[in-house]
């Protein structure tokens, strides 16, 4: 990460030594700082500290090495990359650009979410977060092997250029969580989709709400048939993901046609903080109307289907919590849903709830414009006028 664009802090210097892992561990590097040095920097055991050298940017913690004898040194962990083009046991001259901010109660506002309001000390698997202030952004680092940190505006807006946080909340909920299995893909931020349309509007929400550009992303392309490489990297660079970061992977089990496509990025930081953003609006989703229709809109564009044969509407999902967490939205919604279900299909089946179909309901959903993904739109109001059509036959 480079530090050119920052302004320096303070210099002091200290030496980096090699340290031996074992046989089948790469080595690391350590630097150590002289007592006088941590004294004059006012810093102390366990405080997270952004540092620059070489034009080099990085996060460490400061900590305890211990030396001949009980004595032990401070001092903190140096990335591999830059540890092995540094000279070892010299003194080197390092700037100190930030120490991390701590957390405060924030002031909450109606229009921005301030990121301190919802990320705790701590992550899901209780590794430490810090936060180093950057003005209208905030740099968050979780202090944990090979974690890189990544910078967010501090206030990130519910509203942007008609992108509602929420609905890219919702959108993710559906879409984004798929690829991060338990045990899996856990240091991705990523979201998948066979819809041009909503991965589109995924890039794009991303861009409006949190500053992330497109070139930042990498695409995997699922396809059936590996000789149309040209012509899907073609298609999906027109979203602005660069065709140098789209990679084509044949998959015989596909059948969309411009086939599957595989946002990620891939930092463990930005794809646990994303996912504790998610959580609290999924939370929050719950306590206003207006939060719960764009949520709402937002499984339109994943899980939530319209069903033109049967005149149906169904959300359907993995895991039952999510079926519970619908029926609670729809609830605040007032749009009645049936009993939630488990279908044995597939591997592992799926659960579900249905929207209870009404001419009346289905109305009101166009009127909300609580569908946003275009063909399902399309599709309920196929179904709002052949009802309105069967019920006038009927009365002749």
């Amino acid at each position: 990460m480079n530090s050119k664009n920052i302004q320096s802090g303070k210099s002091f210097y200290a030496r980096v030594y090699k340290i031996n892992k074992g046989k089948n561990s790469q080595h690391a590097y350590f630097a150590t700082i002289r007592k006088e040095e941590i004294q004059r920097l006012s810093i102390t055991e366990k405080d997270a500290v952004l540092l620059n050298i070489l034009d080099q940017m990085f996060p460490a913690v400061i900590r305890k090495l211990k030396t001949s004898g009980n004595r032990f040194m401070l001092g903190f962990t140096v990335p591999f990359i830059i540890g092995e083009n540094l000279q070892l046991k010299t003194d080197l001259i390092f700037n100190l650009l930030k120490k991390n901010t701590i957390f405060k109660e924030p002031i909450k506002r109606k229009d921005k979410l301030n990121l301190q309001e919802i990320i705790s000390v701590k992550t899901i698997r209780n590794y430490p977060i810090y936060l180093f202030d950057f003005g209208e952004n905030l740099m968050m680092w979780i202090y944990s092997k090979g974690n890189k940190p990544y910078i967010l505006p501090k206030h990130v807006p519910i509203e942007n250029n008609h992108y509602n946080l929420f609905e890219f909340a919702g959108a993710f909920f559906c879409e984004g969580f798929k690829a991060r299995k338990k045990n899996k893909h856990r240091d991705r931020f990523s979201f998948s989709n066979a819809d041009p349309e909503q991965v589109a509007f995924f890039l794009n929400a991303s861009e409006k709400l949190l500053n992330i550009p497109k070139k930042e992303w990498k695409a995997q392309i699922l396809h059936p048939n590996f000789n149309q490489i040209s012509n899907l990297t073609k298609l999906w660079s027109k979203l602005g993901v660069s065709k140098e970061r789209i990679k084509i992977i044949e998959n015989k089990t596909v059948l969309a046609k411009q086939g599957v496509c595989i946002l990620y990025i891939t930092n463990s930081t930005l794809a646990e903080i994303i996912c504790i953003l998610i959580k609290y609006l999924e939370k929050e989703s719950l306590k206003s109307k207006e939060n719960a229709l764009n949520f709402f809109r937002g499984l339109s564009r994943g899980d939530l289907g319209v069903s033109h044969k049967d005149r149906s509407i169904k959300f359907s999902t993995e895991s039952k919590k999510n079926a519970i967490f619908f029926r609670k939205l729809c609830n605040v919604l007032e749009i009645p849903t049936n009993k939630i279900y488990h279908n044995k299909k597939g591997i592992n089946g799926y659960w579900g709830s249905n929207v209870s179909i009404s001419y009346t309901l289905l109305t009101k959903l166009i009127e909300m414009n609580a569908i946003t993904h275009s063909k399902r739109k399309a599709r309920l109001q196929d179904i709002i006028a052949n009802t309105k059509r069967k019920t006038l036959n009927q009365k002749v």
